[in-house]
């Protein structure tokens, strides 16, 4: 028997957000939904995928096998990067996330993975994933503030996105793997942030996105 999480409540709790949803973790040596629901069959393929590569043996990444050994990790599967509906249901998968990750100990992360596009145009994949990022932003910023602790000019070198109100850290898979990870770590870890020439990020007091 799976028991369900105890959060407080999430601000992006629509049908919608809900029906997006795909909040995963890894117990008992498989795949489940601790907020509810039972994983479908792409999303445990995905998510045993992941687990694989990320403990192969040529997987350079110490932080990430660390997370993943200690089972300090939450991965959901969505349908579009960009798309209103996945985004929505994202929301309220990163804002579960981010008040569960003070029970984590050591590194932490959220995988976030989409079935779609299929490109192997780098360029025109960074160009989506920061819209989805704005997208997200939009989402969240009805609610939360940007982190004072970090800032939101992605040209700084002290750029890193904020949601729910806390800092993230981004890593992101190759186009041709059909999937991207935006993982939120514990400010406990060091961090590296993605930086774009591309500044489409704007903080919640602001009226408009720039492109």
């Amino acid at each position: 028997m799976v028991m369900q999480a105890v959060l407080p409540t999430n601000p992006f709790g629509s049908a919608q957000d809900l029906a997006n949803s795909s909040y995963g973790a890894f117990r008992d040596g498989k795949l489940v939904r601790p907020l509810g629901g039972t994983p479908t069959g792409i999303e445990e393929f995905v998510h045993d995928s992941f687990r694989a590569l990320v403990l192969n043996p040529k997987f350079s990444c110490v932080a990430a096998k660390s997370a993943i050994n200690l089972g300090n990790y939450r991965i959901g599967n969505y349908a579009e990067l960009g798309a209103q509906p996945s985004m929505e249901g994202l929301a309220h998968d990163l804002y579960a996330f981010v008040q569960e990750q003070p029970s984590f100990e050591g590194f932490s992360t959220f995988v976030a993975t989409f079935n779609a596009p299929a490109t192997g145009d780098e360029l025109a994949f960074e160009r989506r994933l920061w819209a989805a990022l704005q997208r997200l932003h939009l989402i969240d910023r009805a609610h939360h503030g940007w982190d004072p602790s970090v800032s939101s000019d992605p040209e700084s070198k002290d750029f890193s996105f904020s949601f729910a109100g806390a800092h993230s850290s981004s890593s992101v898979s190759t186009p041709g793997a059909r999937a991207s990870r935006v993982g939120l770590r514990s400010r406990r870890s060091s961090s590296t942030r993605t930086r774009s020439s591309r500044s489409c990020v704007r903080p919640a007091n602001s009226s408009e996105s720039r492109t």
